[in-house]
């Protein structure tokens, strides 16, 4: 019985062990293609279906070409543990093709723009997710600018409200509406945000 016992013990040791190396090695892989999304993410930057070398961004890459050029680049750089098939599979779904919040982990849209490295001739994209977000009502109000904030707003830093006397902005939400008068909209879902009120903005 006692020898049953041992055995049953010693599998109870292998089996937690094995756990333990499985969750372990988890780990390391999902460190890893945050390392390698990060640095995906540096080299590339997007706009209308495009993608741009940052160091030649006067020339169009598809999809594939990036892909391709990302392999040996990964292979030089990070070595042969990096170019395992699972992981540079979640590395270009990560960078490219998932939507998420993880800005550091995907290649960022670009504006377009450029900025000029003082002192130099060399030239950088200026990213999207660099540039403030201004949404303006062409009508004559209650065209449902805040509920437009108010659903974006969790995906920023920074709520920023001016102008004069407000009416109220109404946002749905479930069990009830949100109001602001005097707060931007959105205030509520961005608890991580920081809030301004401009010059003109009336308390």
């Amino acid at each position: 019985m006692r020898k049953n016992l041992t055995l049953i013990e010693n599998e109870t040791v292998i089996e937690r062990k094995q756990g333990d190396d499985k969750q372990s090695a988890e780990q390391h892989r999902e460190a890893l293609v945050k390392e390698l999304s990060k640095a995906v993410g540096s080299w590339y930057v997007r706009k209308d279906g495009k993608y741009y070398d940052v160091d030649k961004l006067n020339v169009k890459l598809s999809l594939d070409d990036v892909q391709h050029a990302c392999l040996h680049r990964i292979s030089e750089d990070y070595g042969k543990e990096a170019t395992d098939r699972e992981v540079l599979k979640e590395v270009f779904r990560r960078t490219m093709t998932a939507k998420h919040f993880e800005r550091e982990q995907m290649v960022p849209v670009w504006s377009g723009a450029t900025v000029c490295q003082p002192g130099t001739g060399e030239r950088y994209p200026r990213s999207n997710a660099a540039l403030v977000d201004v949404l303006i009502g062409g009508q004559y109000g209650s065209e449902g600018k805040g509920n437009i904030v108010g659903h974006i707003s969790p995906e920023y830093d920074l709520l920023v409200r001016v102008g004069g006397p407000n009416a109220g902005h109404q946002v749905y939400a479930e069990p009830k509406p949100e109001k602001y008068y005097h707060l931007p909209s959105g205030t509520l879902r961005a608890p991580n945000a920081k809030l301004l009120l401009g010059p003109g903005a009336v308390i």
